[in-house]
């Protein structure tokens, strides 16, 4: 007898494309790649599922901007701001607080110093605020009518 590995038995159907297990440091790979993704990308997701539940739920108020400031991130062009807020609610003292979140450019001219903003917050933690809109100022009073003007005397026919 021969110490010679004995050979693989001949592929029955050679069209069939057997794949070959995935080695594991090509499932390292992948799996990094999936990891790194969900830490950019996860807390994302969370933030907006924050957002979303907090303006469904949360408690109206109006706010005003004290402060807007850039924070040098970037998503799809778009900048990243932190908004500070006077949040003003019914029957409470006005509180500071923070709104962290990604803006069009156009939009930027909106978010100034002084704007009166509608939000929704937490009663339970009212740090935890999300900007609902921009509040309309209020309409003024209809003017009085003004007197109509005495009629023009017809001209003097001779």
């Amino acid at each position: 007898m021969s110490d010679s590995p004995p050979h693989p038995a001949p592929d029955p159907d050679p069209a069939v494309h057997h794949p070959r297990p995935i080695s594991k440091i090509g499932l390292g790979i992948v799996l990094t790649v999936f990891l790194a993704a969900g830490i950019v990308f996860g807390g994302q997701w969370c933030a907006g599922n924050r957002e979303r539940t907090l303006l469904a739920t949360g408690t109206p108020a109006y706010a005003q901007i004290v402060r807007v400031t850039e924070t040098g991130n970037y998503y799809n062009r778009k900048p990243e701001v932190v908004i500070v807020l006077v949040v003003k609610p019914e029957g409470y003292a006005p509180y500071q607080a923070e709104v962290k979140r990604v803006v069009l450019f156009t939009e930027l001219l909106y978010y100034q110093v002084g704007a009166e903003l509608i939000v929704r917050y937490n009663p339970q933690d009212p740090r935890q605020v999300a900007i609902f809109g921009f509040r309309q100022p209020e309409p003024a009073e209809p003017a009085e009518p003004a007197e109509p003007p005495e009629p023009a005397e017809p001209p003097h026919q001779p």
